[in-house]
């Protein structure tokens, strides 16, 4: 079982706090499917596990809003690149899990984080986007041209 809790982070790009829900204990049912995504009983935590400053677009795990120490080319790609995506639809409904996940993906690459982590990201938006029944972004992006 997946319980919730209200967390308050600071976003280290454009200095915004805001509330996000993280999971704090999740029970693995056990065993895992065949792309190797761990199953669940109840609600599963992953949408829960990676959170989004609607303000500016970063994203990432809730440490990654504590003491982050961001260039200021991150900073700029973040403005540039993720708070464009942001509309006011957007911003009053929240975005999906898998958007978040594909812009934590996008910040671990252009910060050259380790290709695992990254690969993970990816997958576990196509995960998301499985549970969205979105299947059209499930499907590889230009992100692999």
């Amino acid at each position: 079982m997946t319980f919730l809790q209200q967390i308050t982070l600071h976003c280290p790009v454009c200095d915004t706090w805001f509330d996000s829900l993280v999971a704090k204990v999740a029970e693995p049912r056990g065993g895992f499917r065949s792309d190797f995504r761990e199953e669940a009983s109840g609600r599963h935590a992953l949408p829960y596990l990676i959170h989004l400053c609607m303000v500016c677009g970063y994203a990432g795990q809730a440490d990654q809003f504590e003491n982050a120490n961001l260039t200021q080319e991150l900073r700029d790609r973040v403005w540039t690149d993720l708070a464009p995506n942001l509309s006011a639809a957007a911003a009053s409904l929240g975005l999906t899990s898998s958007e978040k996940y594909e812009a934590a993906a996008k910040i671990a690459e252009w910060q050259y984080a380790d290709p695992r982590r990254i690969a993970e990201l990816w997958l576990k938006a196509a995960w998301c986007c499985e549970d969205e029944n979105d299947t059209e972004a499930e499907k590889p992006g230009e992100w692999l041209s």
